[in-house]
Formats: structure tokens, sequence, C-alpha cells
């Protein structure tokens, strides 16, 4: 079951459909590295399975109307502190990856400054 918790702003029935149920989502995890996404529109959802486990994911919809869903908290640390920065104004992502000292590969992402200079 799917739970939107906050969005970004208005978003149509298909917005929030893409970007939470469509089998077409593409994990984070999955997207090359240096991929740059031009945010559109974003979102937060619950999502419970059937043996009641809960993740708390986060959706980018891009200009290509493809969806990309995290539940990584690093990923949407860093989402967020851009969201908060660019204060409204557009701006896309570059979708980044590595490797802990302790061997856990995470997710992240940054400004992509080409798309706001």
């Amino acid at each position: 079951m799917v739970e939107i918790t906050s969005t970004s702003g208005e978003l149509t029935e298909i917005q929030k459909y893409l970007m939470t149920s469509d089998n077409g989502i593409k994990s984070m995890k999955d997207v090359d590295d240096g991929t740059s996404i031009k945010v559109v529109a974003y979102l937060e959802f619950k999502d419970t399975k059937d043996d009641g486990k809960e993740a708390k994911m986060l959706s980018i919809l891009g200009d290509d109307n493809n969806a990309y869903t995290t539940q990584s908290e690093t990923f949407k640390e860093s989402f967020y502190n851009i969201v908060t920065c660019m204060a409204g104004k557009p701006f896309s992502i570059i979708k980044i990856s590595g490797e802990t000292k302790s061997g856990r590969e995470y997710v992240n992402c940054m400004l992509d400054k080409s798309s706001i200079l």
C-alpha cells in the first residue's frame, strides 16, 4: 500500500501514479553515475508491503516523465539541501555513488551546476 506523505506542489493523478506505482519507476541505485536528471516534481511516500514492512521513499519526476526513487537517507539529505538552496528555482541533479570505508555501497546526488549557469 502506498501513502503519499508530502509533495513538491500540486501534482496530477498521473504524476502521482508515475512516482509511486508505475512499473517503470527506476531505482536510483540502478541509474548510472553521472546521469543528470532535470527535476520537475518530487514527493515522499510510505510503501507498506504485505508483511507489514514499511519503507519511506523519495520519488523524483524528471522532465523525461521517468520517475526515480530511493530510500537512501544520504541521497534524501543531499537532495533536500539542494531544494532548500535553490528556493523554488528549476534545477537538475547528478546521481553519484560510492563505497563507505566499511565497504557498504551508497547513492547520493549533487547539483548539476551546468543546469543553472
